[in-house]
């Protein structure tokens, strides 16, 4: 299952149903309002079989430039402007019987500027946890997953959220995934082509252990910068030979928030941002595969 790249990281349950690969991106947000961001990826996946289960195991990181205009009343406002994030992630996959399996994962995250260090507040611990019914027919499966998980990637702030998936493949050439927090239709029009049309939640959240000034009051440190939205995206996948695929892909940033926050939750400043069109493009390596498939 080839996974679409996108402006921000993947959700660790997609990670489980990746094929061993390492990837870079590109992703240009060109207007969140009169505010710009851009990010630079590298992922690396690996799925070993341990007999009894499937693992899946990896580390992404991300570099985010972020470019501000008409912003008054923040001191040290270039502190938001350089942001790291770094996850790693393990995972398992216990198939059960009769189609049924259990899947598990934790995703420690290093998610800050990095300006002074690395720090407790600079660190997420994410998990999560399904279970997943398939049913088979000839070539063709639905499959029914429910769970739940722990962390950023589609709320912004930590918090833990329901996982629901549908899945059902119709046919060779055409597939389709429901649930929250993604959705997607799959078309692969042949061994090199395929298309997608997907929607998702999307957030991030970044430490920012700067002490910065609000408006003349006292300084903040560990203050956060907080991103949600609705992404709706249409990716392009063209396998040029056996082990690289390159995607493009364009998309829309819907009902999007982008606020500076303290550490309990309290707004500090919102940036209003506006909706946004951006586009990504990546290229991704197979690192194991059987060519005779």
């Amino acid at each position: 299952m080839l996974t679409l790249t996108t402006p921000f990281l993947k959700t660790p349950a997609q990670r489980l149903e990746q094929a061993d690969n390492m990837a870079f991106s590109y992703a240009a947000v060109p207007s969140l309002g009169k505010h710009q961001l851009e990010t630079f990826s590298f992922s690396f996946n690996s799925t070993p079989n341990l007999g009894f289960a499937n693992m899946a195991v990896g580390i992404d990181y991300q570099n985010t430039d972020y470019l501000y205009f008409d912003v008054s009343g923040i001191t040290r406002l270039e502190s938001f402007e350089k942001l790291h994030l770094l996850s790693t992630h393990i995972g398992i996959s216990k198939p059960l019987k009769n189609e049924w399996k259990l899947q598990a994962y934790a995703t420690p995250v290093i998610s800050s500027n990095l300006s002074n260090g690395l720090t407790q507040e600079d660190i997420i611990l994410g998990y999560g946890f399904q279970i997943v019914k398939r049913w088979k027919r000839n070539d063709s499966f639905t499959e029914l997953g429910i769970g739940f998980e722990y962390g950023t990637t589609v709320l912004g702030s930590p918090s833990l959220f329901p996982v629901v998936t549908y899945q059902k493949k119709l046919s060779e050439h055409l597939s389709f995934l429901l649930g929250y927090p993604q959705s997607g239709v799959t078309y692969t029009a042949s061994s090199r082509h395929t298309i997608r049309l997907s929607g998702s939640l999307q957030g991030f959240y970044y430490n920012n252990s700067d002490a910065v000034v609000f408006n003349n009051s006292a300084p903040i440190t560990n203050t956060k910068l907080v991103f949600s939205g609705l992404d709706f995206g249409l990716a392009h996948l063209y396998r040029i030979q056996p082990r690289i695929t390159t995607t493009v892909k364009i998309g829309y940033l819907t009902s999007n928030n982008l606020e500076i926050e303290t550490a309990d939750g309290t707004s500090l400043y919102d940036f209003s941002p506006n909706d946004s069109i951006y586009f990504s493009m990546g290229i991704m390596y197979n690192l194991k595969m059987d060519f005779d498939e």
